[in-house]
């Protein structure tokens, strides 16, 4: 562990190489941010964002199926320490599952947004999940509360 913040509900870890080069051979991809701290959002950029919904963990024994899911759309507004997301939960359907469950396991979950401007289309992460407000909006952190060195920004 490089360093925690309990107030903004973050950890920075050192992973070492090994596990990032293991994992090429399951064809998954690593971030790579071109600078950092990216540019702060801006109202209604496209973002895409995800994490682990509570409604779709499997206990199979001892261990559990935790599917990793995206959701797509626009900030619907920014300030100088929240971007605020709009999924529309109210509209999915997650078959199989009672759709009155509440719907946790996203935080500390990532933000990226669509970066067209480039030579390619890319993703760039710009924050981290941290609260449900309600059923209609997430919160999330801006990325730059992780500082250049790893460590994070104290309050």
């Amino acid at each position: 562990m490089i360093d925690r913040n309990e107030d903004l509900d973050l950890v920075t870890f050192d992973v070492p190489e090994v596990f990032v080069t293991a994992s090429h051979r399951y064809l998954k991809a690593h971030h790579s941010a071109p600078q950092w701290p990216p540019d702060l959002c801006v109202n209604q950029y496209v973002v895409l964002y995800g994490g682990f919904p509570e409604i779709l963990h499997e206990e199979k024994g001892h261990v559990a199926d935790l599917p990793f899911q995206w959701v797509a759309g626009r900030i619907s507004s920014v300030d100088h320490d929240d971007i605020m997301l709009e999924p529309g939960f109210e509209t999915m359907q997650w078959l199989g599952h009672d759709a009155n469950r509440e719907i946790r396991g996203w935080s500390g979950g990532p933000v990226f947004r669509a970066v067209e401007n480039e030579p390619i289309t890319r993703v760039e992460l710009v924050g981290f999940m941290y609260v449900f407000v309600s059923q209609k909006t997430v919160k999330a952190r801006h990325a730059d509360v992780v500082l250049s060195d790893d460590h994070l920004l104290r309050n």
